[in-house]
């Protein structure tokens, strides 16, 4: 197999697998993050997104502070499966 087969087929995996998730889930990233597949990620059920300004990839390091209180909040909040 070639990159481009290994990753259509990746791609296939995560997003069956992504798709039907019923985890509580909580995705970051940052404004300047090109290696995210957010359209992907935002997909996912019982998830909640948030991006941050001025952070890249590893946004967490970029504002730490910040990364910690959508932590706190995101776990403070009630999440219920309804299935």
């Amino acid at each position: 197999m070639n990159d481009a087969t290994t990753s259509h087929i990746f791609d296939v995996v995560q997003h069956r697998y992504l798709s039907v998730s019923q985890v509580p889930t909580m995705i970051v990233y940052g404004e300047r993050d090109i290696n995210a597949p957010v359209d992907t990620l935002k997909q996912m059920p019982n998830s909640e997104v948030f991006k941050m300004k001025n952070a890249g990839h590893a946004c967490y390091m970029n504002d730490t502070d910040g990364w910690h209180r959508l932590l706190y909040s995101f776990l403070q909040s009630p999440q219920v499966y309804e299935g």
